[in-house]
């Protein structure tokens, strides 16, 4: 994509870079880190009474690269070690293809697909079908999870009915994959909602709060940009984002909450995703630039 708002200023063309914060502000950016396994695992032990997914987070492992570990038959600690190598890079691309992939249900001709057009990634259907095993094996709630979902299924037109965990919504006529992704999706629309409501609070209403008077610009998926004055106050705002994220969320994640050191708020004048946290001299946050 050509964006035309950013030719000649050195950053990356895309949509995203065509969003530029006024002068005098900068954005404060924060997004969840892998909400949907979050999301998953809860779904599982609320449901399912257990899940290996939810203990993999709360021990603080990275679930790709857990599951890297496993497809090639190393401890985690060697493959946190030598997370760099290429071996292991790979391996944690194949981890993020499959947790994203296979929990809404996928086939492996589906896995194929979603993995050469969301990742690049040419996978054969033999190779699909043993990664899913695989998978299966690491995460083996996810069995029952998906035999819950072919028991709501079970009817008359061969549609599901679910109710989402805490908020009690009920969404009906949903075919099987629509089915898998309901439950751990909706309770991350919960999670977000929830965190979108503290944080206008705080920005309307909450003088003290270091959010007063900032403004939310966008929200994508998981994503909350707030543009706020560009001075030494912006590291507390994104700061202050970033927490209230967490708060929000875990509300509906009691077994499976989201650390907020896993939080990593970033400040920019360009929203860009090659965006990433830069520090003072004195640790605070300042602006990211390309």
């Amino acid at each position: 994509m050509q964006c035309t708002t950013c030719s000649g200023t050195g950053y990356l063309s895309g949509a995203r870079e065509c969003f530029v914060s006024r002068s005098g502000y900068v954005y404060a950016q924060a997004d969840y880190p892998q909400l949907e396994l979050y999301t998953l695992a809860q779904c599982c032990v609320s449901w399912l009474g257990k899940s290996e997914l939810a203990n993999a987070l709360n021990s603080g492992l990275d679930p790709h690269l857990d599951f890297a570990a496993f497809l090639l038959g190393i401890p985690y600690a060697e493959a946190q070690r030598h997370k760099k190598c290429a071996d292991i890079v790979a391996a944690r691309q194949t981890g993020k293809i499959v947790n994203f992939g296979f929990p809404g249900g996928l086939g492996t001709m589906s896995l194929v697909k979603y993995a050469k057009k969301n990742y690049g990634v040419v996978l054969t259907q033999a190779q699909a079908k043993e990664l899913k095993e695989q998978w299966l094996k690491k995460w083996p709630e996810m069995r029952l999870y998906f035999a819950r979902i072919h028991a709501l299924c079970n009817t008359e037109s061969g549609k599901a009915t679910i109710e989402t965990l805490w908020t009690k919504r009920t969404r009906g006529r949903m075919s099987y994959c629509v089915a898998c992704n309901y439950g751990f999706q909706a309770l991350g629309a919960d999670c977000a909602k929830h965190a979108a409501w503290l944080i206008a609070k705080a920005q309307y209403v909450e003088e003290h709060s270091p959010l007063y008077n900032t403004r939310t610009v966008a929200f994508v998926h998981d994503e909350f940009i707030v543009e706020a004055p560009d001075n030494d106050r912006a590291h507390d705002v994104a700061c202050e984002l970033a927490r209230l994220m967490v708060e929000g969320a875990n509300v509906y994640l009691p077994d499976v909450p989201i650390p907020l050191s896993k939080m990593e708020p970033t400040l920019m004048r360009r929203w860009s995703k090659r965006a990433e946290p830069k520090f003072s001299v004195e640790g605070r946050l300042i602006p990211w630039t390309a």
